[in-house]
């Protein structure tokens, strides 16, 4: 139900509150994962980077690895986060093997297009995400890169 809310009505804050109860009934890796992403889009980048931290090593399988490495590089951007660079350099990295992740960032990308803390590079994060999506490793290479270059770094 929440993935209604927060992929296509855009309702933020109520997808976060239905993920919220939901992960409290099933707290599953996917439920956890989903609440991560909700951080993002009500605007609490540290709590994200906290939520996709608590996952145990092993825990989360190679895909949600990848959007993982997405969600929190866009969290710690949008938080001031001084390790940014560091979650770019991880994208960089998977960019090489990069292949379709299951995952659908269509409210998150809703998110960015709106947000002042994307609009420096707002085309290239909405890339990025696309590229998470599709599986298109030097798309997203490109998009860090020009994220990268637009911050001055």
């Amino acid at each position: 139900m929440e993935g209604i809310y927060h992929d296509h009505l855009f309702e933020f804050a109520r997808a976060y509150d239905l993920n919220k109860h939901r992960v409290e009934l099933d707290p599953t890796v996917s439920a956890r994962a989903a609440f991560a992403e909700k951080q993002l889009t009500t605007e609490r980048f540290e709590e994200c980077v906290e939520k996709w931290n608590q996952f145990q090593t092993g825990e989360l399988d190679e895909n949600h690895q990848v959007v993982r490495a997405g969600l929190v590089f866009a969290c710690r951007h949008a938080a001031g986060n001084k390790d940014e660079a560091e979650s770019a350099q991880a994208l960089l990295k998977i960019s090489g093997t990069l292949q379709k992740v299951g995952w659908t960032f269509t409210g998150t990308k809703h998110f960015l297009a709106e947000h002042p803390a994307f609009a420096q590079a707002r085309d290239a994060w909405q890339r990025l995400f696309t590229a998470l999506e599709d599986g298109n490793g030097p798309e997203l290479a490109r998009s860090v890169r020009e994220i990268e270059a637009a911050r001055g770094n």
